[in-house]
């Protein structure tokens, strides 16, 4: 009998409880809140706390607890057992709230942006083509993008697409300006060439390139969220359709997550309105001033709603092939508890799910998936990992048998997201 859970836990902070991690169970931290972009609003809780958790709840009511202890928000979390091969949906939870200026409940349906949980879609989407003969993991990644990408330091050494997957591309976490150039009205106009290439705009060799350790170097893994902008560009160079929508008809809905996506205005608005959470971080107390939530840096999925409803960003002028980072291929999938732990059924059976009528559904072959799953590069003595997959973390420092554990986190602006 083999065990595995999920959890998404919604905290205004930063960091994962370390007692999460030591009994083996992930966490991923989500923050939710209200307030105009760019504008820190004080929250909170107050006398009312958290929402009753239901009777007889004894986990939730020990959750809450640690939820206290932690200033969090709000959480949901799952759990799925496998038996015999059969996995089954064994408990889930939700706790807090989504939404602090509401006090709306956090349920099982409330969509979250997940971070670098997200990059794994890119992956599966790239080992699809891989299975459609259209490349090989081993590939220079510049005989499938319409310009030649070479480290400036280590000109003459190319850049694999495996390299871009476990961290070992050379290429440095560098990409936040024109990450966020990539979601306002000029987004569709840019290419990432603006961010790869000298001369663009969003160009700094320096900053971009690792100049000690060439592609491919054991010694130089370097967590990069670029990396997986070059996979986006390259599914969408190989398989013709834009990144979003590719990931939406080819990866969710063969998994039924008819409430996940790349794209948050493929979210209907009652959806947007009722579901969305917020984003907070919380600030310790201070000796004149009691501890508080902040909204919410300037990320509110439900204002980002509204306005690109008003003002819609031209996507239909995008050129599909030259810029992936469109949609955050980085940390930029929106998604639900529920929906999350089909993704999770995935993994479980290595590249299929049986679907609600009873058909098997794949969306990569047993091989591809042990690949995803299979260390690419191994080199951390200390940390939370030690091997990295194809967008996939691995370890054998969490579990307290040493059981090998695949997955992977992710953090930004006050949350954290795990899954096991």
């Amino acid at each position: 009998m083999q065990a595995l859970f999920l959890l998404f836990v919604a905290l205004a902070v930063s960091e994962l409880p370390g007692q999460w991690h030591s009994i083996g169970v992930a966490g991923a931290v989500v923050v939710v809140g209200g307030a105009p972009v760019g504008v820190d609003v004080e929250y909170q809780l107050g006398d009312s706390e958290y929402p009753d958790t239901p009777a007889n709840d004894t986990v939730g009511e020990s959750i809450v607890r640690i939820m206290g202890l932690r200033e969090s928000a709000g959480m949901s979390a799952g759990v799925l057992l496998v038996n015999d091969s059969k996995p089954a949906f064994v408990w889930e939870g939700a706790y807090g709230w989504q939404n602090l200026s509401t006090l709306e409940p956090y349920t099982a349906d409330t969509v979250i942006r997940v971070a670098s949980i997200s990059k794994q879609i890119s992956a599966i989407a790239l080992l699809q083509q891989m299975e459609l003969g259209r490349c090989q993991l081993d590939d220079d990644v510049s005989t499938h993008l319409n310009f030649v990408l070479r480290n400036p330091y280590f000109p003459d050494v190319p850049i694999t697409l495996r390299q871009l997957m476990d961290h070992t591309s050379s290429i440095n976490d560098y990409y936040v300006d024109f990450a966020m150039a990539c979601y306002t009205a000029i987004g569709p106009y840019l290419s990432i060439q603006d961010l790869l290439l000298p001369g663009g705009a969003y160009y700094d060799e320096e900053a971009l390139w690792n100049s000690k350790h060439y592609p491919g170097d054991p010694d130089g893994y370097v967590y990069s969220n670029t990396n997986p902008m070059v996979i986006a560009t390259v599914v969408e160079v190989l398989s013709g359709e834009r990144f979003d929508q590719y990931c939406t008809k080819h990866i969710f809905s063969p998994l039924e997550m008819y409430h996940t996506s790349l794209n948050i205005m493929d979210f209907p608005a009652e959806e947007a309105d009722t579901d969305f959470a917020s984003i907070y971080y919380y600030l310790y107390p201070e000796e004149d001033k009691p501890g508080f939530y902040v909204a919410n840096c300037g990320l509110n999925d439900r204002l980002t709603y509204d306005n690109e409803t008003i003002y819609p960003i031209p996507y239909d002028d995008y050129i599909i092939g030259t810029n992936g980072g469109l949609f955050g291929p980085q940390g930029g999938m929106r998604t639900s508890l529920h929906d999350f732990m089909q993704l999770m059924l995935l993994h479980i059976n290595r590249g299929y799910i049986i679907d609600s009528n009873g058909e098997e559904n794949e969306v990569l072959t047993q091989s591809s998936m042990d690949i995803m799953h299979s260390p690419q590069w191994s080199g951390y003595i200390d940390g939370e990992y030690q091997m990295y997959g194809l967008y996939q973390e691995i370890t054998n420092s969490l579990a307290p048998d040493g059981t090998t554990l695949v997955g992977h986190t992710g953090g930004a602006y006050g949350y954290a997201s795990s899954f096991i």
